[in-house]
Parts: structure tokens; C-alpha cells; sequence
């Protein structure tokens, strides 16, 4: 297989408004985002297949493989989530803790804005950047050149 460079241009991933107000894509600007998202989906793929390689050589040399530095990387296995999970029924109460939390009810929050214009004392609203997200509509369609 051979690597086919791929050209993108920033400037061509532009918006522009419809008849209807809405922002849109350009047809170019689609196509160049589109280009980048495949680079990026590309990336992970081999990301991916790297952090594999490593676990496979690692784990073949020594079983209690846990990682490697390099210089400026380090491939380090972590563990997520929680260690244990339980089985109620089948064990000792003295293992487990109660944990109690409190979660602000946004549906009675929202009405209550709705009806006084202003949020409940002691309720705030948190500061909630927002962010673009990307999705590709269709993941067959790849763009061809």
C-alpha cells in the first residue's frame, strides 16, 4: 500500500448562512473537515495499534509487564473504574459503605425558573463551556480524491 499525501487547508473550513439563517458547511469546507476527521480517525487506528504492540511485547518478555519510559513517552498501564464490585446477597455487610449524594433535580429547577424567573436559594448554575463536537453523518462515505 502506498501513503498518498493528504493536503488539507484550514482557511477552506468556513460557515456561511442559508436562506433560513441556519449555519452550514460549504461544500469545500465539509470536504477539508472530512479530511481531517479521517486523518484523525487514521491516528487513533494506529495509536491503537501501537499501544498493542507494546502490551504484546512487553507481556511476552515479562508477564508483570507494567509499562515503559522512553524520553519523552511513557506507556503505562492503568486501571479504571472501580477495583471490586459486589454480590449483596453473597457477602458480609462489614465490606461495603453506604455512600449518600445529592443531585440537583434540573427538571423542578427549571420549572421553578419558569414560574419565578429566578433559581432556588442555595441552587446555582455551573459554568459549562460548550463544546463542538463532530460527527460524520455517513462513515462509508469517504472522501476520495
Amino acid at each position: 500500500m502506498t501513503l498518498q499525501p493528504i493536503t488539507i487547508n484550514p482557511r477552506a473550513i468556513v460557515t456561511i448562512t442559508d436562506k433560513a439563517g441556519k449555519f452550514v458547511f460549504k461544500k469545500e469546507a465539509e470536504k477539508e473537515l472530512l479530511k481531517l476527521l479521517e486523518v484523525q480517525e487514521l491516528i487513533n487506528q494506529k495509536v491503537e495499534e501501537v499501544k498493542a504492540a507494546i502490551a504484546e511485547a512487553g507481556t511476552s518478555i515479562d508477564e508483570n509487564f507494567r509499562g515503559v519510559i522512553g524520553e519523552n513517552v511513557r506507556a503505562i498501564y492503568r486501571r479504571y473504574g472501580e477495583r471490586f464490585g459486589y454480590d449483596r446477597a453473597a457477602m458480609p455487610e462489614k465490606f461495603l459503605k453506604e455512600t449518600k449524594y445529592f443531585k440537583v433535580d434540573s427538571a423542578a429547577v427549571d420549572e421553578y425558573f419558569k414560574i419565578t424567573g429566578e433559581l432556588p436559594d442555595g441552587i446555582f448554575e455551573k459554568d459549562r463551556s460548550p463544546v463542538i463536537s463532530l460527527t460524520v453523518s455517513n462513515e462509508k462515505e469517504k472522501i476520495a480524491d
